[in-house]
């Protein structure tokens, strides 16, 4: 009887634990269409670029100044890579951590 209940508890918790990776997954993934942003040092010519550290691209566009890229639709806590034709000619590759993607405000 020991061993049936123990077994069950431990199938219990799987099941718990297993339910909240999905559930903390998909609310990762920012469904409402909100735009992101995150600021460079210096104006940008174009994207050449932009996805996430496993490769995953992402849909990025650059502000019209060139200081800010806007991204749709970013994951939670995640690093963004991007290679950049700057306006001064130079191209380089910069990436920028969670602390630096805030929200755009609308208008």
């Amino acid at each position: 009887m020991g061993k049936k209940i123990i077994i069950l508890f431990s199938l219990v918790l799987s099941f718990n634990s297993y339910a909240q990776q999905t559930s903390n997954s998909d609310n990762k993934l920012d469904h409402t269409g909100k735009e992101y942003q995150f600021y460079l040092e210096k104006p940008a010519a174009c994207i050449q670029v932009i996805h996430y550290e496993d490769g995953t691209p992402i849909n990025g566009k650059l502000s019209v100044d060139g200081m800010k890229i806007f991204i749709k639709d970013y994951i939670d806590k995640q690093v963004i890579f991007a290679t950049l034709n700057f306006k001064d000619g130079e191209v380089e590759d910069i990436s920028r951590g969670p602390c630096y993607i805030i929200p755009r405000s609308p208008l």
